[in-house]
């Protein structure tokens, strides 16, 4: 049975993969796709950490305002 997830992925998840001789496949999205999946994950991970406070899912959300702030030109440190 294949299973089937459409997440973004992170940490070189891909190469892990493909290291550990494990059947996946990845796309790469267009940029537009991309911001829009980002801003999908920061609102999952937000409404996460809303249900649990969690510091690991402020550091998931640090990681997706990350990723948006570099898509726009800018840094963490910028934001």
């Amino acid at each position: 049975m294949e299973n089937i997830y459409n997440r973004l992925v992170r940490d070189n998840i891909p190469d892990i993969c493909i290291s550990n001789n494990q059947k996946s496949k990845f796309r790469e999205l267009d940029d537009l796709k991309y911001v829009s999946a980002l801003n999908e994950e920061l609102k999952e991970e937000t409404k996460e950490y809303l249900a649990d406070n969690s510091i690991d899912e402020l550091a998931y959300i640090i990681g997706v305002i990350e990723a948006l702030a570099i898509t726009k030109g800018s840094n963490l440190d910028e934001v």
